[in-house]
C-alpha cells in the first residue's frame, strides 16, 4: 500500500478494513497514520490551510465516537450469540474469519480506538 490522497472519508475507510478482516490487525497503528498521512495530503492539495491537529482530533473524535459506540451492539450481540444465529446472519461479512479472530478483531480496534482517543 503505498500513501495516497483518500478520495472516501478516512475513518469510514480504517474502520470498515479493520473490522471486515480485510487488513491485519496487528497492523493497527501503522494503517492509521498512513490513511491519515492520505487525507491530510488531500486536504493540503485540495488548498484547505486549516491546523492538522484539529483535523487529527476530528478523525480521532469520529473513529472513537461514531465507529466505536457503533460497533458496540455487533459485538455484544456476536458475544452473546449462544446459538450461533448472529454469526450465521453476518458471517459473510468478515472474509472468512472465524467468529473468535472476529471478536478478538474488534476487541483489538476498541482498544486503538481508546488510545487514539486518549491522544486527541
Amino acid at each position: 500500500m503505498t500513501a495516497m490522497v483518500c478520495s472516501a472519508d478516512a475513518a469510514t475507510l480504517l474502520h470498515q478494513d479493520l473490522v471486515h478482516c480485510r487488513v491485519d490487525a496487528a497492523r493497527t497503528p501503522q494503517l492509521d497514520r498512513r490513511v491519515f498521512r492520505g487525507y491530510w495530503r488531500g486536504l493540503r492539495a485540495a488548498g484547505w490551510r486549516g491546523q492538522r491537529r484539529v483535523v487529527r482530533a476530528a478523525y480521532a473524535i469520529q473513529l472513537a465516537l461514531v465507529y466505536g459506540l457503533h460497533d458496540l451492539r455487533p459485538a455484544l450481540d456476536l458475544a452473546l450469540d449462544e446459538d450461533g444465529r448472529v454469526w450465521e446472519a453476518q458471517a459473510d461479512r468478515y472474509g472468512g474469519c472465524a467468529l473468535p479472530e472476529v471478536l478478538e478483531r474488534r476487541a483489538a480496534v476498541a482498544r486503538f480506538l481508546l488510545q487514539l482517543i486518549a491522544e486527541a
